[in-house]
């Protein structure tokens, strides 16, 4: 399986499993989080949902797959010649938001039996709440743009990428500052959908350039 197809199959499937586990399922059974949230009684409540374990065990295969995903991605550009500040800087900051995922969901995880034990969860909340909601959404502003520098260099690419990426990225700026700001979590809705769209068209458009990459100079030199 080429560099292009191995992006593009764990780009969508990353998203739906993001989708699923992260969205869609805890909306299901438990609610919304309770971001930002400095009520005790709220904050134990989500976390008293013993569902919140099997869901973190999802979430920690998704980012396998998202580390699949933005490792070929760079693979893909890189094959491409004169992409490679832009492939590696998306790709730097797209492992940065992979360690993030991964110690939010197991500060989630531990939330749960933390509770479970009779422990003062709340410190271990705003951990999870600034990791979640303010750090990762620096790098989700980031790794989109870089990415979208790189590709759409690419000839044919569309260049409604970058704006699509600039956008993410401006969207995603103003999340970061919601929890010390006080922005409603409804404010957030827009950067969520729109970087839902740039994943969705960079695993779309990872696939249409596969015949640049397979005649590239540097891929004919390999």
């Amino acid at each position: 399986m080429s560099n292009a197809r191995i992006a593009a199959t764990a780009g969508w499937l990353t998203l739906a499993a993001i989708l699923a586990s992260e969205v869609i399922l805890p909306s299901l059974l438990i609610g919304s989080p309770p971001t930002g949230s400095m009520d005790r009684v709220a904050v134990e409540a989500y976390y008293a949902h013993e569902s919140l374990l099997p869901l973190g065990l999802v979430a920690i295969a998704t980012i396998i797959g998202f580390v699949v995903f933005a490792t070929a991605l760079r693979e893909v550009l890189l094959a491409l010649g004169d992409r490679a500040f832009w492939a590696n800087a998306g790709f730097a900051f797209a492992l940065v938001a992979a360690a993030l995922l991964l110690v939010r969901t197991a500060l989630q995880m531990a939330l749960v039996r933390g509770l479970a034990s009779g422990s003062d969860i709340m410190p271990t909340f705003f951990a999870w709440d600034f990791t979640y909601n303010t750090a990762l959404y620096a790098m989700e502003a980031s790794y989109p743009v870089a990415f979208a520098m790189a590709m759409t260099r690419v000839a044919g690419a569309p260049r409604w990428l970058l704006a699509l990426a600039v956008t993410v990225a401006v969207l995603q700026l103003v999340n970061m500052t919601s929890l010390v700001v006080g922005l409603p979590m409804a404010a957030t809705l827009p950067g969520t959908l729109s970087f839902v769209a740039w994943f969705a068209a960079t695993a779309w458009l990872v696939g249409r350039i596969e015949p640049m990459v397979a005649t590239s100079p540097s891929a004919a030199t390999a």
